[in-house]
């Protein structure tokens, strides 16, 4: 799919929307995310790996946090929220998994890129209390290099490079996919029983309503 293109100086996200934020650690992906979006929208690798694990560097907890991570965006999904995965998907498999979900839920998907450079990544870096090993963060900026030239044809509703958000409606213009989950469904209450006949009528005129009722559509 190609690559769609916010205006100038805005991304415009629809809701609901996934957005997968792409980019090494030391990027800025966490400050924009909660720049931009609420608390509750935002699914952290780095926060699950704490809760999951000793801390949020804790390599060793990375299976587990992203079993629960992939828990939690299937089950926003498909209850039509916006989502935003802060990880680094610098991985084509956690990619594809994450189009998969959104797909799967009729909801459009929105990878942003954070092309911070190389020098700034390691200063912040340093600076944190628990940092990413110097090895592994390398590994991430090579990675993040040969990445941007992918995710134009991995079936991405837009890449675009992080700044500015303005929550619109539908994705760019296009109104976001519905699923059939998303159909509504109507239940009848019926709260009053002063019916002509006393308590020996209730059973047949309830009876009556319910089958008018579901004649009429109600669930």
């Amino acid at each position: 799919m190609s690559v769609e293109t916010a205006p100038p100086g805005e991304i415009p996200i629809a809701t609901p929307s996934l957005v997968v934020l792409v980019g090494p650690s030391g990027s800025g992906k966490s400050t924009w995310a909660s720049r931009w979006f609420d608390r509750s929208e935002i699914v952290s690798s780095d926060a699950l790996r704490a809760l999951a694990g000793e801390g949020e560097q804790d390599q060793r907890a990375s299976a587990d946090a992203f079993a629960v991570l992939d828990l939690v965006v299937e089950r926003r999904l498909k209850r039509r929220l916006l989502t935003v995965i802060d990880s680094t998907a610098l991985e084509a498999d956690r990619r594809r998994t994450y189009l998969s979900l959104a797909h799967e839920a009729g909801i459009p998907v929105v990878a942003v890129l954070f092309a911070t450079s190389a020098a700034e990544c390691r200063a912040r870096n340093r600076k944190r209390e628990r940092s990413v090993p110097a090895a592994v963060l390398t590994k991430q900026l090579d990675a993040f290099q040969g990445v941007q030239s992918l995710l134009g044809e991995e079936g991405f509703d837009a890449v675009v490079n992080a700044g500015p958000v303005r929550i619109v409606g539908s994705a760019f213009g296009r109104p976001s996919p519905v699923s059939s989950s998303t159909r509504l469904t109507f239940g009848l209450q019926v709260s009053a029983f002063s019916w002509p006949g006393g308590p020996a009528a209730t059973r047949d005129r309830l009876a009556e309503i319910a089958r008018a009722a579901e004649d009429a559509g109600f669930s």
